[in-house]
């Protein structure tokens, strides 16, 4: 049953007809959330013959119980607010991405927590432990097991193999490296509602975009920066020359930024970097938040919900300031770390037919295109058009 709270207004005792400026508030029934859910103010209350005036996201940091703030006018324009509890719970099991394989030279131990990827929705500082029996000073193979443990004892395990060896054999690596010829790539995918492009940076070096252009290329993503680094935020060395060379030969152009970044200030910094930096400057397509430092994620104590804040809070200073923006990620993190389904989506699957089942823009889908103008491999990539 809800709880209802009827707040009179100021003054009701002395105008006429008092009952029709009451707010009637009803309390929704459980107020319990899943950690990183998009909670809004609208969301835990109802509210008749008055209006939330501060209604938007609800910005959380931990797992347990917060109070909330709804600030609320009734329809004789009197301002109140009301405080609601909520309670956000955590119930989905940590994220682990590892190998089945682990090899270490005899004599020395190894590090298979760290070199794993995992990560939770909500929590920040994962248990990771190593189950079973090995001796690295004995040759041999030992069936192990990997366990990530939440607070909330969420667990997720897998068994994988550790192989003591008396030395790391090479003689395995695949070098074969399939090329992918712009001219094959357009007969194969080139349709009525697609354009075929490339995405470039400062590897590249300078390129001949009248060439590119010439080729059949219809759009590229060009990097405009990174960072931050140990010497902060860096301006991709061709970035101002490849989207003007582009741009003037006809190529529409679209942007991206490898980002470093763990908290909202910093993401913050490098969106108005790149509005500074392109400033007079149009773009025909969005400019993507790329962030790919998942090796070193299990040290930054942070969790999903953190990085998909920092990258909302990169496309919102971008599409704030006229430009479109973007998410960029292979398969893997789109599937189990993003939540941006308000953007739309640069995918990285290299394949020649992708599987994967949610919306996207862009397909990035081999990283060793070769194409006329350009020196060296490149990565091609399909836009579909609305």
């Amino acid at each position: 049953m809800k709880l209802k709270f009827l707040f009179l207004v100021l003054g009701c005792l002395i105008m006429s007809g008092c009952g029709k400026n009451v707010a009637i508030i009803e309390i929704n029934n459980n107020l319990s959330f899943e950690y990183g859910t998009d909670i809004y103010l609208h969301d835990l209350i109802n509210i008749t013959d008055g209006q939330i005036t501060n209604d938007g996201l609800i910005d959380y940091k931990d797992v347990g119980s917060l109070t909330v703030n709804i600030d609320y006018m009734d329809i004789k324009k009197h301002k109140d607010s009301i405080q609601v509890n909520i309670n956000l719970v955590d119930t989905i099991a940590p994220i682990l991405n590892t190998s089945t394989n682990f090899y270490t030279t005899i004599g020395n131990e190894p590090d298979i927590c760290k070199s794993s990827f995992y990560g939770d929705i909500a929590d920040r500082n994962l248990t990771c432990l190593i189950t079973g029996d090995y001796d690295v000073n004995e040759l041999g193979t030992y069936n192990l097991k990997i366990s990530i443990i939440d607070d909330s004892n969420n667990q997720t395990e897998k068994d994988i193999k550790l192989h003591v060896v008396e030395e790391i054999s090479k003689s395995n690596n695949n070098t074969d490296i399939i090329e992918d010829n712009l001219e094959d790539m357009i007969s194969k995918y080139k349709t009525d509602e697609t354009m075929i492009g490339i995405d470039v940076s400062t590897f590249q070096g300078n390129i001949n975009w009248q060439q590119v252009k010439d080729s059949g290329v219809e759009f590229a993503m060009i990097r405009i920066g990174y960072g931050h680094t140990v010497n902060g935020i860096m301006l991709d060395n061709y970035a101002i020359q490849n989207i003007t060379e582009a741009q003037k030969v006809g190529i529409k152009v679209g942007g991206y930024f490898y980002s470093y970044a763990t908290e909202l200030w910093e993401a913050e910094e490098q969106a108005n970097f790149i509005v500074n930096a392109l400033k007079g400057i149009k773009l025909d397509l969005p400019i993507a938040f790329d962030y790919e430092d998942w090796a070193k994620f299990n040290t930054y104590n942070i969790n999903f919900y953190d990085i998909n804040q920092v990258a909302k809070k990169f496309m919102t200073i971008l599409e704030n300031n006229g430009f479109q923006s973007m998410i960029y990620g292979s398969k893997y993190y789109l599937n189990n770390v993003w939540n941006t389904n308000d953007y739309p989506t640069w995918l990285a699957h290299y394949t020649y037919e992708t599987n994967y089942d949610k919306d996207y823009y862009i397909w990035q889908f081999t990283n060793t295109g070769i194409v006329p103008g350009i020196n060296g491999y490149v990565d091609l990539d399909i836009l579909y058009l609305e």
